[in-house]
Order: structure tokens, then sequence, then C-alpha cells
């Protein structure tokens, strides 16, 4: 009888043990994953991660200099990525390639023309939202005398 009352105080004991680490099991491992999912599956849903499904591209044109953006944004017109080409500021090389004639007050202001909206192009594209970068690159160009053109969009329309 004594040894079957000490054999069921060991057995309750190893349950408990047994009990305690299945709890600690589930504390640090299934609880956080769970979390985690939960929390994906909602972030995959309000557009947090996608492939930017939309895209925009402009032709910018100022002082017969060519500007290419090309951004992709997700549903909530968040910009994912960009990318723009500007031109290089002349220089003598560049004059005799393209066969090209400027006084030195044109060159220069050529140039300079060419620096600011190259700065102005990446400053622009930090903006977090799309449709405030497409009011902002039509204003500076429009303002300038120059013009932007949507050369390809596809996905959610940004107007």
């Amino acid at each position: 009888a004594r040894l079957n009352e000490q054999l069921a105080i060991k057995n309750r004991r190893a349950r408990r043990v047994w009990k305690g680490v299945i709890i600690a099991l589930v504390i640090l491992f299934v609880i956080p994953a769970i979390l985690t999912l939960i929390g994906l599956i909602s972030f995959v849903h309000t557009g947090g991660i996608q492939n930017s499904p939309n895209h925009i591209s402009y032709e910018c044109v100022l002082d017969e200099e060519s500007y290419t953006i090309s951004i992709g944004y997700n549903n909530r017109y968040r910009i994912g990525n960009v990318g723009y080409d500007c031109p290089e500021p002349y220089d003598e090389e560049s004059l005799e390639e393209f066969e090209l004639s400027f006084d030195d007050a044109e060159l220069e202001q050529r140039n300079q023309s060419i620096e600011e909206t190259d700065l102005f192009i990446e400053e622009v594209t930090d903006q977090k939202d799309v449709r405030d970068l497409d009011k902002e690159l039509h204003q500076y160009f429009e303002e300038r005398g120059g013009t932007v053109q949507v050369t390809e969009q596809t996905g959610k329309p940004v107007k």
C-alpha cells in the first residue's frame, strides 16, 4: 500500500512537470506564432506588402531636356519604388559630341536648370503618396514652361 502511494505521488509530480513543460512551450512558441501570423495576414490585407501592383511613368521636358520618372505604388497610393533618369550637365566634350553650340551664359543657365531640376526630382521622389508627387511634378514643370506627360500607367489611376 505504501509503495502504491509513493508511485501515485511520483506520477502526480511527473504529470505536473510535463504539464508545466507543455504550458511553457505554448507560451514560448505557439502564442507568438499565432500573433505573428495574425499580424502578417492583417498587414498583407491592408496593402502593406505588395509588389507595387500600380505603376506610372512620366516624361517631363524642360528647356528641351527630357527627364524620365517611373514610380511603383500600392493600392493606398503609397510609393514603393522610384526610378528616374536626368540629363547630365553639359561640358566641352558633350557639346562636341552632340554638335551643340551655346554661348557661356546660355550654357551656364542650361546647366543650372538641369542641376536644379535634378535636385527637385530627387527631393520630390521622397514623397510617401504618389498623388502628392504627381501634383508637385506638374506644378514644378508647368511653372517653368515645361511639360509633364504620363507615358505609361498600370493599375489604380493616380487622378
